[in-house]
């Protein structure tokens, strides 16, 4: 009995150690501010990836109309432009979407206001 009260005891002594460990660890890596820059990085990355895409896409489509009906270089201008309208729409519908969670999560009641402005 008391070889396994021994195993029990350090394994106790073990788990006292690794939570103090995990408490240094998450005091010295700053907590719920890095999480926030780290939020703030994904949602940049994403609203960043948004406007290429649709920018890209919308210069690719005009290329290819170019390409076939002979409009150079309109087809391509007029495709950059409906790309570079569609990105400013993502990133704008991006953009509301955080900000009503935020708010919602903030205790405001974000429903009664985006139904709204959305009619």
């Amino acid at each position: 009995m008391s070889g396994q009260r021994r195993e029990e005891k350090r394994l106790d002594d073990l788990r006292q150690r690794i939570a103090a460990r995990r408490r240094e660890q998450g005091a010295g890596h700053g907590g719920e501010g890095e999480r926030a820059r780290a939020s703030a990085y994904h949602l940049m990355l994403r609203l960043l990836a948004d406007m290429g895409v649709a920018l890209t896409a919308g210069v690719l489509l005009g290329y290819g109309v170019d390409h076939y009906a002979g409009t150079r270089p309109w087809g391509m201008l007029a495709g950059a432009l409906l790309g570079l309208a569609a990105g400013v729409r993502n990133v704008l519908h991006t953009a509301d979407s955080v900000s009503r969670g935020r708010r919602a999560g903030a205790g405001g009641d974000a429903s009664d206001e985006n139904s709204a402005a959305n009619s």
